[in-house]
């Protein structure tokens, strides 16, 4: 029996997984006012490589009360999000889901942001926010998503390395009285005398949380510098390294500053982390370049800046002050040592100067599948630019557009459904254009009307271009490009090409094997979308019209966001996982410079 048939004791919460096992940070807020605000929380919360956990993020065939409660009782920090409304009370409930969210957060660390001016504020939100000062806990003012973002960064990575900086010891918990202080008490329920262990998977990976309290001392511009420490991914070796040994890496990653239809916000970011087993000589400093391919050699060469040197592990963080995709127009790293005093504006082109240097492999195969791409090729097809994409208008890439493509379908199949629930008829036209528009992005605006019925009109329901190319090949057209099949051959194309290290090689496989669940998820929602689209008004007000709906809502939500195992208990990610994870491509060995 799986753990979803199983009966549960009344004021007991079953096993519902959170889609995660890295740091969780529970987001409460309301949904609609606060929508910019938690974007940005997501954000802040990525980029320290920890894990959103969003009520309306997860989806599940459960009531919501037990839905988010059950996510945060999963979760390890609570961050609640506070305006003008108390949000709405449950005909069972006495207080609000907002309300009810931050009671059943005691015993967590607990972050409070309140944002200002708040001249319509709800008397029993200010209700709340004086029990919170009652409990002991000071909160942040904020006023824009942007000041958010940073408060949250900063206090996450507080959090991180006053909480979590030694794991075989208990804590004890402290709370301060409520006053404008410059950072929030992380404050937990139990009495000072209570002890608080860290969750278990956390003990066993002490190592990252140690080195997170390192990184945290040198965040530049809100992002942390070295994230693939926190992931425990190509970690610096103190051990001497000869020419041709791997001392580091340098990584592509994304701000999430991404316009509606541009490759702006994707590979905006560069984190390199290198050992340096010795200097820079006095008076001189390590400058980082990006450089073009040597085929476009002619193209201006990126100062990522100084490389911050701490014992002998170098590293630094870059973001392109317009958000623009670095990965598009470079693959090449150079690291010189030059005057410090001075910071030049160009790369030395003398090679006794040169130390380190990385580059994304750009050799053209002969004889196989997958040529005449190169390995930089099919990292720049999955993560900045798709030739055919290109051609009908959209920008950033394969991964890219599955991620927001899967967000939509469950946008979509959750207001279908909605209109279902209404029980109001004159709602089956909003559900039957919802259908539509999933079938659209699924096939394609080319291949879609041919499965849509006769009286159906679909002009105008989805903006061009981003329904001009489908997820799925249509089943007449197998061989008609679409965004899954061409991730899949990308992918393939990376693990063979020249070049290509092995890490590259295990990461694809992971992310191939990912992509095989989305494909299912995907052809399943659209199986649902058909039969729903060819029943008549009468049937679409049944309960079998319902039971596909819930069908369709649950599988968009397993492509975009992953689901749990039942049967095994295991992660199965989704969408918005090989969007994050497919960044780990776009990377370089580092190595010394030859002399």
């Amino acid at each position: 029996m799986s753990e979803m048939d199983k009966p549960h004791l009344e004021g007991t919460t079953p096993i519902i997984h959170t889609p995660d096992q890295r740091v969780r940070v529970f987001i409460s807020s309301t949904l609609d006012e606060l929508a910019p605000e938690r974007a940005a929380a997501r954000q802040a919360i990525l980029e320290l490589h920890l894990t959103p956990v969003f009520f309306e993020a997860g989806a599940r065939p459960y009531p919501p009360q037990e839905l988010y409660r059950a996510y945060l009782a999963q979760s390890d920090i609570f961050v609640g999000l506070y305006w003008q409304r108390y949000g709405w009370v449950a005909p069972n409930m006495e207080v609000s889901g907002l309300e009810d969210e931050y009671r059943h957060s005691d015993g967590k660390p607990r972050l409070i942001y309140v944002k200002t001016p708040a001249p319509a504020r709800e008397p029993r939100l200010q209700t709340l926010l004086d029990r919170i000062r009652d409990d002991g806990i000071s909160y942040q003012k904020f006023g824009t998503p942007d000041e958010l973002r940073e408060l949250l960064a900063n206090d996450l990575a507080e959090v991180l390395t006053d909480r979590f900086s030694d794991v075989h010891q208990e804590l004890d918990v402290h709370q301060e009285p409520l006053a404008d202080h410059s950072h929030p008490t992380l404050a937990s329920g139990p009495p000072a005398s209570a002890t608080q262990r860290l969750p278990i998977w956390l003990e066993k990976h002490f190592s990252l949380v140690a080195l997170l309290a390192l990184l945290v001392v040198l965040v530049v511009s809100g992002v942390v510098i070295g994230l693939p420490l926190l992931q425990g991914r190509n970690q610096v070796s103190s051990q001497p390294s000869n020419t041709h040994a791997a001392l580091g890496q340098l990584v592509f990653l994304s701000s999430g500053q991404v316009g509606d239809n541009s490759s702006q916000g994707i590979a905006d970011t560069i984190s390199l982390q290198m050992q340096i087993q010795r200097g820079p000589a006095a008076g001189k400093q390590y400058y980082a370049w990006l450089l073009p391919e040597q085929s476009n050699a002619e193209a201006p060469p990126i100062l990522l800046g100084t490389i911050i040197k701490h014992e002998q592990v170098g590293q630094m963080t870059y973001r392109d002050p317009q958000h623009t995709n670095m990965l598009s127009s470079t693959s090449r790293l150079l690291v010189t040592e030059q005057d410090a005093s001075i910071t030049p504006l160009t790369p030395s082109t003398d090679p006794s100067d040169w130390r380190y240097v990385a580059s994304i492999a750009d050799i053209h195969p002969s004889g196989t599948p997958y040529g005449p791409y190169s390995l930089l090729d099919h990292i720049r097809h999955l993560l900045a630019k798709e030739p055919t994409l290109e051609s009908h208008g959209l920008h950033g890439g394969l991964v890219n557009w599955l991620q927001r493509n899967t967000n939509k379908l469950v946008e979509w199949s959750l207001s279908a459904r909605d209109a279902w629930q209404s029980g109001n008829t004159a709602d089956l036209g909003l559900m039957r254009q919802q259908l539509t528009r999933i079938l659209i992005y699924l096939d394609g605006i080319s291949y879609a009307p041919a499965e849509l019925p006769k009286n159906i009109p679909y002009a105008g329901l989805v903006d061009a271009p981003t329904g001009n190319i489908g997820l799925l090949p249509p089943d007449s057209q197998l061989n008609a490009f679409s965004v899954v099949t061409h991730i899949d051959f990308h992918l393939q194309g990376v693990a063979a090409s020249p070049g290509a290290s092995t890490s590259q090689q295990q990461e694809t496989a992971k992310i191939l094997a990912v992509m095989n669940h989305i494909n299912a998820w995907l052809k399943q929602v659209r199986d649902d979308d058909r039969r729903l689209l060819m029943m008549s008004d009468q049937q679409l007000q049944q309960s079998a019209a319902l039971t596909l709906l819930n069908d369709l809502q649950m599988n968009a939500i397993y492509a975009s966001s992953g689901q749990i195992d039942q049967a095994t208990g295991a992660r199965q990610e989704g969408g918005q996982w090989v969007y994050q994870e497919t960044q780990h491509l776009a990377s370089m060995e580092v190595m010394l410079a030859s002399s």
